[in-house]
């Protein structure tokens, strides 16, 4: 009867300890849970549109051509008469005057302008190398121009008339040049040697229109009265050679010039838009179970190793051969038929020196 009443009582406390154990390990299981706020942004709806003139920066390319309003009498040749060449220049607008004339803009910039007259009579020549070889040689002149500009436009639905005024300086450089009839190993093949220069500051009025082809693209036309001082221009027709260089006859003329340009205006300006309000900014707040989130942390997995296969040469048998007492060195050769083709040495491009001077005896030209 005892031991019935001690293993009862035994029984009790194991289910006791078993009882109390389950709670603390339910306790235990308990997951936490911690929770985070989000934050949304506000979100918005762009819409981008083209501002009428030169907002910001705008990039110009022209054909440009020039012609002096005298009559040179003495340029048979006509070589600055509708001389050819190119212009480049930026714009921007004016921040002081903008939006304050109606429908229309005040923009500024500046730009460069070369215009080419031509080249004149060959002559046929020697140079001063070991084979004395043949060369032709002739005068050429060239005009760059440096300037700024005020522009003023006004809007005409898909049309921009405009007027300004320009200033700057252009000069006119002469230069002799000499190329060889062949082409030497040693030697570049063409030299040019500044002969003269004169120029003069000007000032020039301008009328034209752009016409605004895209978004970013308009079709520019100008005519420009140029106006400055006295220059001492080259005769490409009466400047003879004496075998041995040019005797240069210089003929003044006023810089009175009349220009006309036309090209391609690039807008550069940055993109103007509209925002609206889409959605307003809003917060939320979520619970995140931290045991899920440690149990779905693994450790980074060991890198597999790479493991390479390096080829080597075949042995094959000595060409050459070294004392064998020192350090028992072998070289060997690979016929020019191997699958180990000898490395390419690099090529260096040693540069060619510059054309020497021309020798007083002329050549005898030849027949047409």
């Amino acid at each position: 009867m005892k031991s019935k009443s001690l293993f009862s009582i035994i029984l009790s406390l194991f289910c006791v300890s078993n009882f109390l154990i389950a709670q603390d390990s339910s306790k235990l299981q308990t997951p936490k849970k911690r929770m985070v706020v989000n934050n949304h942004p506000a979100q918005y709806s762009y819409k981008y549109f083209t501002e009428p003139h030169i907002e910001d920066f705008a990039l110009g390319f022209d054909y440009q051509q020039e012609n002096f309003d005298q009559k040179l009498t003495w340029d048979d040749s006509k070589h600055y008469q509708n001389s050819g060449g190119f212009n480049i220049y930026f714009m921007a607008n004016s921040r002081i005057t903008k939006n304050r004339i109606p429908m229309g803009a005040i923009n500024w910039g500046g730009g460069f302008a070369m215009n080419f007259q031509g080249d004149g009579n060959y002559e046929y020549v020697q140079m001063n190398t070991v084979n004395l070889d043949s060369a032709k040689t002739n005068l050429s002149v060239l005009s760059p121009q440096l300037y700024t500009f005020v522009r003023g436009e006004l809007k005409v639905g898909p049309f921009y008339p405009f007027i300004g005024i320009a200033g700057g300086v252009k000069w006119y450089s002469t230069s002799q040049t000499t190329e060889t009839l062949v082409t030497l190993k040693d030697y570049e093949n063409t030299t040019s040697d500044h002969i003269k220069s004169t120029g003069s500051l000007y000032i020039a009025p301008e009328i034209g229109i752009r016409i605004r082809l895209t978004k970013t693209t308009s079709l520019v036309s100008s005519y420009s009265w140029v106006s400055g001082g006295e220059l001492n221009l080259t005769n490409l027709d009466k400047s003879d050679f004496n075998s041995w260089q040019f005797n240069i006859v210089n003929e003044k003329a006023n810089m009175n010039l009349s220009q006309i340009k036309f090209g391609l205006l690039f807008d550069l300006s940055e993109r103007k838009s509209t925002k609206t309000l889409i959605k307003e900014a809003y917060s939320d707040t979520t619970y995140i179970n931290e045991d899920e989130i440690n149990s779905n942390t693994y450790p980074c997995p060991c890198c597999p190793k790479t493991n390479y296969n390096y080829s080597t040469p075949p042995n094959k048998p000595a060409e050459i051969e070294v004392d064998p007492t020192q350090n028992n060195t072998r070289i060997r050769s690979y016929p020019s038929n191997s699958q180990y083709p000898e490395p390419v040495q690099p090529s260096i491009n040693v540069p060619k020196k510059p054309l020497p001077g021309i020798k007083p005896a002329p050549v005898i030209k030849p027949k047409s």
